[in-house]
C-alpha cells in the first residue's frame, strides 16, 4: 500500500503550485484529479479568450 503525507485534490496549476511547495518542504504529495491534468474543466486548461467569450 502506498502512503503520503498530503493528498492535493484538482492537478491545475494551483493544485500542481501546492504540490511542489509542500514537496519543496520535505512532504510526500499525491495530486488527485478526476479528469487528468491539463484538462478542459482545470483553471488553465483553456484559453483566455475561450473564457472571456463565455461571460460575454
Amino acid at each position: 500500500m502506498m502512503t503520503c503525507d498530503v493528498a492535493v485534490f484538482g492537478s491545475g496549476v494551483f493544485g500542481a503550485w501546492v504540490a511542489l511547495w509542500l514537496r519543496r518542504a520535505g512532504a510526500s504529495v499525491v495530486l488527485l484529479d478526476p479528469y487528468g491534468p491539463g484538462n478542459s474543466r482545470s483553471s488553465s486548461g483553456e484559453s483566455p479568450s475561450s473564457a472571456w467569450e463565455r461571460t460575454r
